[in-house]
């Protein structure tokens, strides 16, 4: 039984390892990894013009006169004053497919509140024209600070674009797996928020004095 105990105790580590999605390395610092999974594209016919889905879209690009893609968004909430020191987004398989027409374009927003006729929006030939992909890259992100009930927090966004394409060669090229590594450091000191409280000092003449 003890010529087994090392190998016993080898194979614990290694599989303590293998389930671990965050982990926390020297300096404060930590890495998390996700893979975001989405569906093939939905193709589909809509005045003349083709239409692109997924059904985990959340949004869609929406530039006027620009191709309507799925937008899949996805935030993570870390404490107030992390820094990130390493965002990276890869998708993991890039798949091909030729399609018989044009991705249809996205209109003129129209504020519905104030009176007004829909504005007649034309194709951007500089899309249209090209042969580089839209959207230029497979994820963009942003970060912000904002609030999670009552509590301060740093939230990061992150879009991806599971979904691109060739406008001159009617091609789409997709991915079906996004794989996401963020690494973070906790600030050193405690940052003040308005959610701490303070005295208030107010300084007037004697006049106002009671």
């Amino acid at each position: 039984m003890k010529k087994h105990l090392p190998l016993i105790i080898i194979g614990i580590l290694l599989l303590s390892s293998l389930t671990t999605l965050a982990t926390t390395i020297p300096d404060n610092q930590q890495t998390q990894q996700h893979l975001i999974t989405s569906s093939e594209p939905l193709i589909s016919e809509k005045n003349d013009f083709l239409t692109v889905t997924i059904p985990e879209a959340t949004t869609f690009t929406k530039n006027p006169g620009q191709p309507i893609l799925p937008i899949i968004t996805k935030i993570y909430t870390y404490p107030i004053g992390t820094i990130f020191t390493s965002i990276s987004i890869q998708p993991t398989t890039i798949q091909q497919q030729s399609i018989d027409g044009e991705i249809i374009y996205a209109g003129t927003p129209v504020i519905r509140t104030t009176p007004q006729k829909p504005q007649s929006t034309t194709k951007d030939l500089t899309i249209y024209n090209s042969n580089e992909l839209y959207p230029q890259q497979w994820s963009s992100h942003h970060i912000g600070v904002g609030l999670d009930g009552e509590t301060s927090v740093t939230y990061l966004t992150i879009q991806l674009y599971p979904v691109r394409y060739r406008p001159q060669t009617n091609l789409l090229e997709y991915t079906t797996d996004f794989n996401i590594n963020i690494q973070t450091k906790e600030p050193k000191k405690t940052i003040q928020t308005l959610e701490d409280e303070y005295d208030l000092v107010i300084i007037a003449p004697r006049i106002f004095s009671f």
